[in-house]
């Protein structure tokens, strides 16, 4: 008995015991939803769900319980037992699948480390009905089986990082039979049956693809071209020797790969079937491939573009494509962006960033810097002098000396002028106001002449 039983009976009976505390331990509600591609009604007529405490402060206790009935959507996943009470610590919780005569279909086992009121996920596929775990060559420790691979037991959708190798989309995941198709739920391949394929009175079986509602089998082959195996002999329609002579291709199966002939469905005396046929081999479809849906269809370029404070002289320009694909047999679009590298002229002196910076040898820079102070690659540390404002509108090399020592970074007309306070390179220009670009500071600046009198500067 434990420790929670016993303070519960001492309740009951009014006894205080002074040797134990029924103070109650943490505890939770552990809720178990598990998904499967066995089909309920079907394949399985309940669940029976146990949950063993293996390790913590859990207790001894199994708790277990059952759910007659299969409603719900099995293969999304249904909520089938809830736990309480339960303390922290490792949990074995099980689930087996009850068929009509109470044997046991499939099971599968979870161990889950409970910390909280948590929800753990069982999920049980048909490929792993005839799996043995740990698999010749496995890891010891990969004891249960998930999607046909041996897999660790604490591997849930819960814990997707301890399940290894995991379906990243539905084509990674192969059918069972000729009307079921692979999907990849969670990381995980499990088969999903298409009963519509299989016409009328007749259901997808796992195994055996389309069966009889009631799983009986017909004396032979009656219905050459529905896809069904009537007779339960294991070959369908034409591929059936009571079909010989049948006039099988009704635009809809391709009726075995004997009927099948270069990938496309065979016409037969009496049949107009011309279309390709699935990679099966069994049902005639608009493709089987990318190849058989057209060329890529390419829209226009769009202007190129470069970021604002790009002064490289290379942008992107971009466009739309659209891609005829092959999807579940029947071709669809797929629109695409492709890109490809453009130029985007900025001459030396143009304006980039949009905060007074201009492009300076490929590089968005400012103007009030020692390596382009007043025009792009004037530099002031060429000549021991500092970029300061001039007192006039700009920049200059403040410290200079000679007019020689301007000139070299300028132009022949410079002067290291200094009417008051420290002396500054300026460079010379005409008093009638033209742009100083013809050897001088450069485009984007213009010759000052406020002052009335010369010598004038750039600016």
């Amino acid at each position: 008995m434990s420790i929670r039983d016993l303070c519960r009976l001492l309740v009951l009976l009014s006894v205080t015991a002074p040797w134990a505390s029924c103070a109650d331990p943490a505890s939770f509600d552990v809720r178990v939803d598990v998904r499967t591609d066995y089909r309920p009604g079907r394949d399985f007529v309940g669940t029976k769900t146990t949950i063993v405490p293996m390790a913590g402060d859990a207790g001894t206790d199994v708790e277990a319980e059952e759910r007659l009935g299969t409603e719900g959507d099995f293969l999304a996943g249904e909520r089938i037992a809830n736990f309480s009470g339960l303390g922290p610590g490792i949990h074995l919780v099980s689930v087996s699948l009850i068929g009509s005569g109470g044997e046991v279909v499939s099971s599968r086992r979870v161990s889950a480390d409970v910390r909280g009121s948590s929800t753990v996920t069982v999920v049980i596929t048909q490929s792993c009905r005839d799996q043995v775990c740990p698999a010749e060559g496995d890891d010891d420790s990969l004891t249960e089986c998930a999607g046909g691979r041996c897999v660790d037991p604490r591997c849930s959708p819960e814990a997707p990082e301890l399940c290894g190798d995991r379906c990243e989309s539905d084509g990674e995941c192969p059918a069972a039979s000729a009307c079921t198709r692979g999907v990849c739920t969670d990381g995980t391949c499990l088969v999903a049956p298409d009963d519509d394929s299989c016409g009328a009175a007749r259901i997808c079986d796992l195994e055996d693809g389309c069966v009889s509602i009631d799983g009986s089998c017909a004396p032979r082959e009656s219905l050459c071209d529905d896809g069904v195996d009537e007779d339960c002999d294991g070959v369908t329609d034409c591929a059936d020797p009571d079909c010989a002579g049948a006039s099988c291709d009704d635009g809809v199966f391709c009726n075995g790969p004997d009927h099948c002939e270069a990938g496309r469905c065979a016409a037969h005396e009496g049949s107009s079937c011309e279309r390709l046929c699935d990679e099966g081999g069994r049902r005639c479809v608009d493709c089987n491939d990318d190849g058989n849906c057209g060329a890529p269809v390419e829209g226009a370029w769009g202007p190129c573009e470069a970021a604002i404070d790009d002064c490289s002289g290379q942008g992107v320009r971009r466009r739309e494509v659209r891609v005829p694909t092959c999807v579940d047999g029947g071709c669809t679009e797929v629109t695409t962006t492709q890109t490809e590298a453009c130029p985007v002229p900025r001459p030396e002196g143009s304006a980039c960033g949009g905060d007074g910076r201009v492009c300076c040898g490929g590089a968005c820079s400012r103007l009030d810097s020692n390596d382009h102070c007043g025009a792009c690659r004037v530099s002031c540390a060429s000549i021991g002098t500092t970029c300061a404002p001039t007192g006039t509108g700009g920049f200059g090399c403040v410290g200079c000396t000679t007019d020689a020592a301007c000139r070299s970074i300028l132009n022949g007309a410079a002067t290291c002028y200094g009417a008051s306070g420290p002396a500054w390179c300026r460079c010379q220009c005409p008093i009638d106001g033209t742009i100083c670009d013809d050897g001088g500071c450069g485009p984007g600046f213009r010759c000052n002449d406020d002052t009335g009198f010369g010598p004038h500067y750039c600016f």
